[in-house]
């Protein structure tokens, strides 16, 4: 069973691993996880408008036990430890997306309007939680567990594959872990019995989704005509690429650059002055070690010199927005343009994933709507419906709010971008009908209407985010939306 490497269960427990500073520019997932992307996806499978019901639906439990669970799929419970993995799965996609633009989704969550992006996190991360629920429910029908010992002997596997990755024994790593000296990485507070546990329940969960996929997609029979085919409407796809293997030393200054350029041509050890001097902490700790990469993956002056630079040498000094680096090519792979026969039991085997995800797809897109979900918290059963139906989602909003149920400071601002949302939706409808060229009664009479509803609602934010600001104090974001809604007082002309 092919599982992805543990150095990417990082992004899916706290650690998050941080953007190669020095030269990438590019998300380009590796050989081994773009052949797993199939299965990586089937937990994020985009299922229809999820079955809201009501919160009071899920069945009684105790206080103690409440206070341990976020929801109930199907009365199984989702505790807060599996929502919380999965919510830090979905805050790390967008980490991986935002950081593309030099921005830290941290950033986000600041503010009134960062607990609503927080609301949004926690929803997709409800969805995920779900769909492992799903998938646990399907195995226990189909009396499949997971075994215990193939976990453990996948997670050793990947483990040790991290740990060589790293250059670190276990105790190495334990202690770089726990002193915040794990180059690259920040732990966020996670202890590393957590990340432990962390990893593990992340290899759980993939031999899962792949015991699900096969349980559901039963005997996959095909004839070589179709893999033949297969391969070629995919030809693309098994080339490979030009590449080189290379290590980089990354610094501020020109002048150190040249110093060390200096310190090479007197057989200085590349590798010890990379973890003694690049600012590229990622690559430094592995001796400047990027590994093998191709065209558009780095920014354009250092793939130049990359590609450039014969095997064995080192290139004179690059200068890219990061920095001025000192790039070592030690190897170089031609372009391949394999044929059939050449990776024949890989096309057989990414024909067999396609029709394992397709079947369990098909499944899914039948199970997720016909799922009981049941949300315990109460701002994000809220805001689940709003996604649904948005005056559902404004009337669970108000009832928080007007029965004192939840103590949450961003309530009023909530409500009363629900309320501004209402009205641009009004305001778009009148335009579209302002657009005709002829305007009838009955059309009148709805331009009518909802210059009314636009008004109402207006008001109704207004009113929210007076509210909000009356308990928050000073809030910028919260003034620059009264702002926008505030009518402008047409100004008496001056009498004689």
């Amino acid at each position: 069973m092919r599982i992805r490497p543990l150095v990417l269960l990082s992004l899916v427990v706290v650690l998050m691993f941080l953007v190669l500073g020095g030269c990438s520019r590019d998300t380009t997932p590796t050989t081994d996880e773009a052949s797993d992307r199939t299965i990586g996806q089937a937990v994020d499978v985009d299922a229809p408008d999820p079955v809201v019901e009501p919160a009071e639906t899920h069945p009684s439990a105790d206080d103690e036990t409440e206070a341990g669970v976020i929801a109930y799929v199907n009365n199984a419970p989702i505790s807060n430890d599996d929502f919380e993995r999965s919510k830090q799965r979905v805050f790390s996609r967008y980490q991986q997306v935002y950081s593309q633009f030099g921005q830290d989704v941290r950033s986000l969550l600041a503010g009134v309007q960062g607990r609503l992006f927080d609301l949004r996190i926690e929803d997709e991360a409800l969805e995920v939680a779900t769909s492992r629920a799903l998938i646990i429910e399907e195995l226990d029908r189909r009396d499949a567990p997971v075994s215990e010992d193939e976990v453990e002997a996948e997670f050793q596997k990947q483990y040790a594959e991290f740990l060589v990755i790293f250059g670190m024994s276990e105790q190495e790593f334990q202690v770089a872990f726990e002193t915040g000296g794990l180059a690259g990485f920040e732990t966020g507070g996670l202890t590393f019995d957590h990340f432990i546990a962390y990893a593990k329940e992340t290899v759980r969960e993939e031999f899962e989704i792949q015991a699900v996929q096969r349980l559901i997609a039963g005997t996959i029979e095909h004839s070589e005509e179709e893999l033949i085919a297969f391969f070629e409407k995919r030809r693309s796809e098994y080339d490979i690429p030009e590449q080189v293997h290379a290590s980089h030393i990354l610094v501020a200054a020109e002048e150190v650059a040249q110093q060390l350029l200096d310190e090479l041509a007197t057989d200085a050890d590349f590798a010890a002055l990379a973890r003694e001097h690049s600012t590229d902490t990622g690559s430094g700790s592995r001796g400047g070690e990027l590994g093998w990469f191709g065209r558009g993956q780095m920014v354009a002056p250092f793939e130049e010199a990359a590609f450039n630079t014969p095997v064995g040498e080192r290139s004179d000094i690059v200068q890219t927005e990061f920095g001025y680096h000192i790039i070592w090519v030690t190897d170089y792979r031609p372009e391949e343009k394999p044929e059939y026969e050449d990776v024949a039991d890989l096309v057989t085997s990414d024909f067999e994933a396609e029709i394992m995800a397709q079947r369990f797809n098909e499944w899914y897109t039948v199970a997720r709507p016909m799922a009981d979900v049941s949300i315990v918290d109460p701002m994000l059963d809220a805001f689940r419906k709003q996604q649904v139906d948005i005056d559902q989602g404004l009337q669970a909003f108000l009832k928080l709010r007007d029965g004192g149920l939840v103590d949450d400071t961003s309530l009023d601002y909530i409500i009363g971008t629900i309320y501004e949302t209402k009205a641009d939706e009004a305001q778009s409808e009148k335009l579209g009908i302002e657009g005709n060229e002829t305007i009838t009664p009955s059309q009148q009479e709805q331009i009518d209407a909802l210059e009314a509803k636009i008004e109402t609602n207006r008001s109704q934010a207004l009113a929210s985010y007076r509210t909000a600001l009356t308990r928050l104090g000073e809030n910028a974001e919260i003034e620059a939306r009264i702002q926008v809604l505030e009518p402008i007082e047409e100004v008496a002309p001056p009498t004689e």
